[in-house]
């Protein structure tokens, strides 16, 4: 559209939504125009009113992640057991981020089938704060480990036997591990 500024405010009317990040480009929906500052030129009467913006028609519409990501967010807020959950899957990720800890599980497994054994070969993804995409990465790891974390943990009589430096982290992680609530928990985020 153009040169002149009046085709190219023309085909701005025809924009009706300006879809945002919700980054810097949310701008974009609510920027006043300068098209005769960059163009040249001048308007006046009608004109002048829809050339106040540079989309006068458009609306702001947010990207549909950040809407599922707020709808989620907002969701599990409203669980009174989502924090507890949330800090155990933010120990139980970072320990077994660890290629020695998933090891030292691995051989606590001598017995389970190698397909079980296997599943520890690859890292649990970490997170620092939930989207859904997020969300749904590190519960599909989570199922994945699941039934060699509690076979290998379920011998186990306290953290200690994790062999860790970081009996904190070490006693978090055991605890978390051992609660079923944790793994069924999981497993519903994961559906859902």
């Amino acid at each position: 559209y153009g040169p002149p500024a009046s085709d190219v405010r023309r085909a701005n009317l025809d924009v009706r939504q300006c879809l945002s990040d919700m980054g810097t480009e949310l701008g974009i929906a609510d920027s006043k125009a300068s098209l005769e500052q960059l163009l040249g030129g001048s308007c006046s009467g009608q004109q002048a009113i829809s050339a106040a913006w540079l989309y006068p028609l458009a609306l702001f519409v947010p990207g549909p992640q950040h809407i599922i990501d707020s709808v989620m967010s907002d969701g599990l807020r409203a669980f009174s057991w989502w924090p507890a959950w949330q800090q155990a899957a933010k120990v139980v990720c970072q320990w077994l981020r660890s290629a020695n800890h998933r090891r030292a599980l691995q051989e606590r497994l001598r017995t389970a089938s190698e397909e079980c054994r296997a599943t520890l070969d690859t890292s649990v993804d970490s997170f620092a704060h939930w989207r859904w995409k997020t969300l749904a990465s590190v519960t599909n790891a989570l199922e994945r480990v699941r039934t060699a974390v509690v076979l290998a943990t379920d011998s186990m009589t306290s953290a200690a036997e994790l062999g860790s430096r970081d009996s904190g982290l070490a006693a978090l992680f055991f605890a978390s591990v051992r609660d079923t609530g944790f793994w069924s928990r999981g497993s519903d985020l994961r559906v859902l």
